[in-house]
């Protein structure tokens, strides 16, 4: 499978404001990596840990390895200005050759 997308994993970490020296959410990368981005079937839900429905917007897949295979929910994927949450993750064929992420696409990204 060839992959277009560029594709950064970020994960958010908690830092210290150089002026105000409070601790503040931040997002560092986790990995960037080549994979594809594809609108998802209409209506494709899931479940998430919170047990909230979500309405998944797009599939990134990416080739499956031992970095990857740590990616999760709590981390966010950027591609192209574009901002995806990561609300589930699965072994595409079984085989951990790849990964399918179900993502939703921020519309108004802080």
């Amino acid at each position: 499978m060839r992959y277009r997308d560029v594709l950064t994993i970020q994960q958010q970490v908690k830092t210290t404001d150089a002026y105000t020296r409070q601790r503040v959410d931040t997002w560092e990368t986790f990995q960037t990596i080549r994979g594809n981005i594809a609108d998802a079937s209409a209506g494709e839900r899931v479940i998430t840990d919170a047990n909230r429905d979500v309405l998944i917007s797009h599939n990134v897949t990416i080739p499956s390895n031992s970095r990857t295979r740590q990616i999760t929910p709590s981390m966010r994927i950027l591609s192209g200005g574009v901002t995806y949450n990561i609300e589930a993750s699965t072994d595409e064929t079984n085989r951990r050759r790849r990964l399918v992420l179900q993502v939703t696409q921020v519309i108004n990204a802080r």
